[in-house]
């Protein structure tokens, strides 16, 4: 079943991350002249926080490979330096990476090419790609949320699960006809039985085909918007909610709370691994404490690189969003620019 599946072996379908102004960038500048004209490329990029979750250290990774990319970083040393300024607040991977890095007798691409491997395996050691596979195909679409969310979120959760570090070299992920069926599947059972009924077989038709009929049959039963005052008790991808507690506002255990769970009385909620929504899986519900609560405005903290690189930071609370990885958004406007020399 998939609540049996919400382990830290898989990104959940409900899984986030914190928005970008939630983060600090980094801003890296690269210089050319040409025929007397200079031209800057410019470049933000994330630093990893704390206490990441596996889609944060997966969108850093992307996002440090296209800066690479971009600001065509050639050199072992710059490629080793900037990849430590960007690891400066995650205390667990910065150490990671030191330990990585201390087998390497020089600085080279080459090198950096291993150390960065073996990183990526470090961090995302727990995830299983036999166990991703095994929960998308179990997953149902949330009454709150679009078919279109909900496709989007499938593509996405099968191209990570490609990305796992164990994931085989070839044959990985979902084929072709296993995400059609996925999708189909992962439909309200009316929409199906309606599809049925219409003459229609998932398996004979494109993923697109699929789609609009499902957005069809949406449109005739819009989503449904979650109550502002009182939280959904469950939904159709089966995840377990947090227990209930007569002490906490709503009745709802909240993150800080001592586990109520037998057993499990030295820890907190937020901390316990059977929580779906704690440290260990989404960590959407996190203690109040740990939220952001900076009021420094963007653009007013800055730090020195190599790279002639400055940083920012700011917070407005704890939204989260689900990473897209159709497209990188452009957060530059989100800091103020720093002083070129």
């Amino acid at each position: 079943m998939t609540s049996q599946l919400s382990l830290p072996s898989i990104i959940a379908l409900n899984a986030k991350a914190r928005k970008p102004s939630e983060l600090t960038h980094v801003k890296f500048t690269r210089k050319t002249t040409t025929n007397g004209v200079e031209d800057y490329t410019q470049v933000y990029l994330p630093k990893l926080p704390d206490d990441c979750n596996s889609l944060e250290t997966f969108d850093f990774l992307k996002k440090f490979e296209n800066g690479r990319r971009d600001l065509q970083w050639t050199t072992g040393p710059k490629l080793f330096s900037n990849m430590l300024t960007l690891l400066s607040e995650c205390t667990d991977a910065e150490d990671t990476w030191e330990d990585l890095t201390a087998q390497s007798a020089t600085e080279t691409v080459a090198t950096f090419t291993v150390a960065f491997t073996g990183f990526k395996s470090a961090m995302l050691s727990e995830l299983r790609h036999d166990d991703q596979l095994e929960y998308l195909r179990t997953i149902s679409k949330p009454d709150t949320m679009t078919v279109r969310a909900f496709l989007q979120r499938l593509k996405t959760l099968n191209s990570l699960a490609k990305r796992f570090p164990d994931a085989p070299a070839t044959n990985s992920g979902l084929t072709d006809m296993e995400l059609k069926r996925c999708f189909h599947h992962g439909m309200p059972k009316k929409w199906r039985d309606n599809f049925t009924v219409a003459g229609r077989v998932y398996s004979s038709e494109t993923l697109n085909a699929i789609y609009i009929y499902m957005t069809t049959q949406e449109a005739a039963a819009p989503v449904k918007k979650p109550s502002p005052k009182t939280p959904s008790t469950s939904n159709d991808s089966g995840d377990n909610q947090a227990p209930r507690s007569n002490t906490t506002p709503g009745g709802r255990i909240q993150p800080n709370d001592p586990c109520p769970l037998p057993g499990h009385g030295n820890h907190i909620w937020y901390l316990c691994r059977q929580n779906h929504f704690g440290k260990h899986h989404a960590d959407t519900h996190r203690p109040q404490t740990q939220a952001s609560t900076s009021s420094t405005p963007p653009g007013t903290s800055t730090v020195s690189t190599p790279d002639t690189a400055s940083s920012s930071s700011s917070a407005t609370g704890a939204e989260q969003h689900f990473i897209d990885y159709d497209g990188d958004a452009d957060f530059s406007s989100m800091w103020a620019e720093a002083d070129e020399p």
